[in-house]
């Protein structure tokens, strides 16, 4: 084993660690992941940045934008309480509900976000469904979001 291999190996294994016990945010662990890298010489100077070129991650970094901003002005509560009233009590109405909400949400705006924006109130429901979480239902309308944008 060289010794770029061995210190990468004990890059990403501390960054598992810190991953793994949240001690710290997970942007901020990644910061430190770039940071180390580019440091050691592992990861050349034009190189350091070029991974915020691609577009995968340009639409993780909007997901997380327009979810924080749906939670901090109250939308995604409003919406989790009303689904939760429709459904009730009954776990499969509550799977129904949930699937239709995601995959009414995703037709106009992308999969995860939808999927991110309702699992707060998917979790936290009093059914406590045993189904995976609605992503599925967003997946169904991929077609729909890209029509819609």
């Amino acid at each position: 084993m060289t010794p770029q291999i061995a210190l990468t190996l004990g890059i990403i294994a501390v960054a598992v660690v810190l991953f793994a016990t949240e001690k710290l945010r997970v942007d901020l662990i990644a910061l430190m992941v770039l940071l180390a890298l580019a440091l050691s010489g592992l990861v050349g100077p034009g190189e350091i940045f070029a991974g915020f070129a691609s577009p995968a991650v340009v639409t993780v970094w909007a997901v997380y934008i327009v979810s924080g901003a749906l939670f901090k002005t109250g939308v995604a509560d409003i919406l989790g309480e009303r689904i939760i009233g429709l459904a009730g009590k009954s776990e499969p109405r509550l799977i129904a509900v949930i699937m239709l909400a995601c995959g009414l949400m995703s037709a106009f705006m992308n999969n995860i976000g939808a999927t991110a924006v309702l699992r707060r109130q998917w979790l936290g429901s009093r059914a406590r469904p045993r189904c995976r979480c609605p992503s599925s239902s967003s997946l169904c309308r991929s077609r729909r979001s890209w029509a819609a944008t």
